[in-house]
């Protein structure tokens, strides 16, 4: 009689998930208002930037109307591309260092737009905005570990999005009106200037712990797993021809148990 091999049909209990540590609450119950304080003086220079662009245009560079909305176009379209590009940069260089940048960006680029410098502001506008909106909802995700908990802190920090650019063609036409256009201008970089430090003194929060990106590469499949079953195999089936899944579940057996027990073979 020919030697059976026969495996153990137990199959281990999976292991549980590893992901990466959690911080602990009260870290989290600090960052989430931080996070919400900053992306709320954002949008509200964002948004006091969009109420008034095209009269700025009109009013003060003299432009024409169908210039004017070209130019608001070449802005908006910008501001929603480079975001693409915002996500692959912050798994590099990590996302709170991003966001940290794109903040300083967009005050520049309101300074700027006060100063007459139109296309440059467009750019450093189109830049900040890709590192800042693509990682702050990202980030805010990121601090908890179950769905109910990010999809309760994604809300709150909706409301300050809406909360933020709620004012600001309210502040932005009552400043035209009193101090004119480059008030206005200066105090939307004034809010992206003072989200920008709010957030460096987030670096005392778990923020801090996600200025570097840490990308971490899951095991390659392979075709023996430590679950697998294995069934009674004739040991003249791995020299068989035209057998090759029966020889690589042989050989699969053999990497896994080198020494093979003798109380397993049947004959």
């Amino acid at each position: 009689m020919q030697a059976t091999a026969l495996s153990s049909a137990t199959e281990p209990s999976a292991p549980a998930a590893v992901g990466p540590p959690q911080p602990p609450h009260d870290r989290r119950a600090i960052a989430l208002p931080i996070a919400c304080i900053t992306v709320a003086l954002e949008r509200f220079g964002f948004y006091t930037l969009v109420s008034l662009f095209v009269l700025f245009l009109t009013e003060q560079r003299g432009q024409t109307e169908a210039q004017a909305t070209t130019w608001y176009g070449v802005m908006m379209g910008a501001t929603y591309f480079t975001p693409l590009f915002g996500g692959a940069l912050a798994d590099r260089f990590g996302r709170w260092l991003c966001i940290c940048i794109g903040a300083f960006l967009l005050a520049g680029a309101y300074g700027l737009l006060t100063a007459g410098f139109l296309p440059l502001s467009i750019i450093l506008l189109s830049i900040g905005m890709g590192l800042f909106k693509s990682n702050i909802t990202a980030v805010v995700g990121s601090l908890y570990p179950t769905e109910i908990d990010r999809d309760h802190s994604l809300t709150r920090l909706y409301w300050a999005v809406n909360l933020g650019a709620l004012p600001s063609g309210v502040v932005g036409g009552w400043l035209v009106k009193h101090y004119g256009y480059s008030a206005a201008f200066l105090s939307a970089a004034g809010a992206c200037l003072l989200a920008w430090c709010l957030w460096m003194l987030s670096a005392k929060t778990v923020f801090s712990e996600d200025s570097r990106a840490h990308i971490e590469e899951s095991p390659a499949p392979t075709a023996c797993t430590s679950n697998q079953r294995f069934s009674v195999v004739n040991s003249s089936t791995c020299r068989g021809q035209g057998a090759a899944r029966e020889r690589s579940r042989c050989g699969c057996f053999r990497r896994k148990h080198s020494a093979v027990p003798t109380s397993i073979l049947v004959r």
